[in-house]
């Protein structure tokens, strides 16, 4: 089997629709082994070569880990060649777990360098993977456009580029709907296999998307019988992930048909093969290696921008007072950054000390909730019960630290109906599950223990001098350290997805409310937990 074959069958993790489009795309990516080698092997190319090994094995977490330190070492040697190859198997293993547009993403990468770079094929490679992402994204305006671009590209006229001309026409007519067309080309494209002998890789792909199309027809005993022919090349040729695939397709069928033992037959096979084939845990972490590469990427072109501009603004200054102030100033940087370090390693324990007390709190507080409740009759704090003149109930949140709103006082409660409403505000927000909803908000908050917004928010600015936006993030952050700190629980999730659960839609919303709480990004203090850890 050669290299270029050995790219193909890829996606377990998403549907089979998208599994399958994904083999016809793994089979156009570059192969780093099918162009020679330019430079004498350095790290780059040692690493990437590790990592076309377990690649070829379809081991993918492995590969993704060796191909982001290939990347790195490449781009220190100023290797492009190497850069080129790593980006777009990274952009395969995106293409193999569902995520196209991190797969759109890192092939546009490949495709800038390559036509910044002049290298003919591989812009045609990638323009072939980026007409097939644009289908899977469902995006076939942008596939026809990154088609035109593949047919305009130069290419020598193989066998293997013809095949490739045929499936992302017929790819692109099924994203349009456009059936008959879509079997038509892939038709011609199976006896383009069988002319060429391309491998029964091709045959297994080709048979399976005529399947999906009649399926998609609704003629489902020939739907049926391809799936079948696709199955018998897969198994026979020990096709682990093409078997999955069309696994995945036989039990919708079946089930579709009503054949509850053939369906269950083939879903169990899916099982065994899946639980072989992938290690998740293992590319959990090989995601979070790319993302702290990503991330350190960023910062040296941040650190490089503001460099350039201090230099240029100041570089006279600099010039005539260098010789006598870089001694006092690297050793002032010097204290100042041990001084810094020293005082985010006390603001990470104290607020794991903040952390178990706020645990006791909560347990004290749970306990008082359910002493009064059971002791006596509280009505709830509305603006029916206190019965004050401006009783309708107000959305608005008054602004943090504002001294022209009205107090607790004002409205008319009593201390004890500010403790009471105080202790049912607290008891919800430290409910994660509420507090992470999207939608979670001020009137869900006040319809939730009873009173309105007005008299929630008051509490709030009045007890803790905050509106109710600070007070939330500062229970969301609190989890979100948590989180970060609890390896044990938490060790496979990256930062994205932990935000996530927790609410923020955007990475940027949830550093700026991290760093205005605990003075640091998550990152910094994931790394300083860890180095108080060991």
């Amino acid at each position: 089997m050669t290299s270029a074959h050995s790219y193909s069958y890829c996606l377990s993790l998403v549907s089979s629709r998208r599994y399958m489009y994904a083999m016809l795309l793994m089979l156009a990516l570059i192969p780093s082994c099918m162009f020679g080698l330019d430079r004498k092997p350095g790290d780059g190319v040692r690493l990437k070569a590790e990592a076309d090994k377990y690649f070829a094995n379809e081991q993918f977490s492995e590969a993704l880990t060796l191909y982001t330190q290939a990347l790195e070492a490449a781009q220190t040697d100023g290797d492009i060649n190497t850069q080129l190859k790593s980006l777009g198997n990274i952009a395969n293993v995106y293409a193999f777990m569902g995520d196209f547009d991190k797969a759109h993403y890192y092939f546009k990468k490949v495709y800038n360098m390559a036509t910044e770079s002049h290298t003919m094929e591989t812009q045609l490679k990638v323009a072939i993977n980026l007409t097939q992402v644009c289908c899977l994204k469902g995006d076939p305006a942008e596939a026809r456009r990154w088609y035109k671009i593949q047919m305009s590209l130069p290419y020598r006229a193989t066998p293997l580029y013809r095949y490739y001309a045929l499936a992302n026409k017929s790819l692109i007519a099924k994203t349009e709907g456009s059936f008959a067309p879509a079997l038509f080309y892939q038709q011609q494209a199976l006896q383009l296999v069988d002319d060429e002998n391309l491998g029964p890789r091709y045959q297994t792909l080709v048979h399976q998307e005529m399947a999906n199309i009649l399926y998609r027809q609704k003629q489902y005993a020939r739907s049926k019988e391809e799936y079948k022919k696709s199955y018998e090349i897969a198994y026979k040729n020990n096709d682990i992930s093409g078997e999955i695939s069309i696994c995945q397709d036989l039990f919708v069928l079946y089930r579709y048909l009503g054949d509850s033992a053939s369906a269950d037959q083939y879903k169990k096979r899916y099982l065994e093969l899946n639980d072989s084939l992938f290690g998740h845990q293992r590319m959990n972490a090989a995601l979070n290696g790319l993302f702290d590469y990503e991330n350190r990427q960023n910062d040296a072109i941040i650190g490089g921008l503001t460099r350039r501009n201090q230099w240029l603004t100041g570089s006279i200054l600099v010039f005539l007072l260098f010789s006598i102030i870089v001694g006092v100033l690297y050793a002032k940087l010097r204290r100042r950054t041990r001084r810094l370090l020293e005082s985010q390693r006390l603001l990470v324990a104290k607020n794991e000390e903040l952390t178990r007390q706020n645990d006791n709190a909560q347990q004290l507080r749970k306990q008082y909730l359910q002493v009064v409740e059971h002791s006596q009759t509280v009505k709830p704090v509305t603006a029916q019960a206190v019965k004050p003149d401006n009783a309708e109930a107000s959305g608005d949140v008054p602004a943090e630290g504002s001294s022209s709103v009205d107090t607790t006082h004002d409205l008319g409660l009593s201390e004890e109906q500010v403790t009471r409403l105080l202790e049912k505000v607290n008891s919800v927000l430290e409910d994660v599950s509420v507090i992470s909803r999207d939608d979670f908000s001020l009137a869900m908050l006040a319809k939730m223990v009873g009173s309105n917004t007005k008299y929630v928010s008051m509490v709030i600015n009045d007890t803790y001098g905050k509106n109710f936006k600070t007070y939330l993030n500062e229970f969301r952050i609190r989890e979100a350290c948590r989180r970060l700190s609890d390896t044990k629980h938490y060790g496979n999730m990256t930062i994205q997805a932990i935000y996530e659960e927790l609410g923020y839609k955007t990475a940027s919303s949830f550093v700026k409310a991290f760093r205005k709480i605990n003075g640091m990004t998550p990152s910094q203090y994931q790394k300083l937990k860890s180095q108080l850890a060991e």
